[in-house]
């Protein structure tokens, strides 16, 4: 029994000490994404598949045809053909972050678009869900021409 109650006692205190010398909890390292230039046709393709920050001067950005998505296009992604992307099921969170006319506040601006770098129809482009991937870094002039006819600002004088 004496025998017992040592190996008993051993069994305890070696399962003690590897709970102990276990590892704590395992946090996944973080890291912020990269900023990649969206003329640097390489880097966007080496980058493919992982969370990116882009930023650049917009030169378009409109509602398709048929309502569906909104593509913001780079003066700097021209030969890349990089766009963002928004869906029309966020439209309504996007311009109210965005104080309107989604047109308005990017032509012409500079911004920056963080999320994950995906192909689609062989060009770079992100998917915009949530109006915090995208900083404004400086305003554009407001006046696009893509506007809704109810945001664009008016080109009569008053009398």
């Amino acid at each position: 029994m004496k025998k017992f109650s040592v190996l008993v006692g051993i069994m305890s205190l070696t399962m003690g000490a590897l709970v102990l010398a276990a590892p704590g909890p395992q946090t996944a390292p973080t890291t912020q994404p990269v900023l990649v230039s969206l003329a640097d046709k390489q880097a966007l393709a080496a980058s493919m598949g992982k969370d990116v920050v882009v930023e650049g001067t917009v030169s378009d950005a409109q509602w398709s045809t048929s309502g569906k998505v909104f593509l913001v296009k780079f003066k700097e992604g021209e030969a890349t053909r990089f766009q963002g992307a928004v869906f029309s099921k966020f439209r309504e969170a996007m311009e109210k972050s965005f104080h309107g006319d989604l047109s308005n506040a990017f032509e012409g601006a500079r911004i920056r678009i963080s999320g994950k770098l995906q192909t689609y129809r062989e060009h770079p482009e992100i998917l915009i869900d949530d109006p915090k991937q995208i900083t404004v870094l400086a305003k554009g002039p407001g006046n696009s021409p893509h506007a809704s006819p109810t945001t664009r600002p008016s080109t009569q004088r008053s009398a």
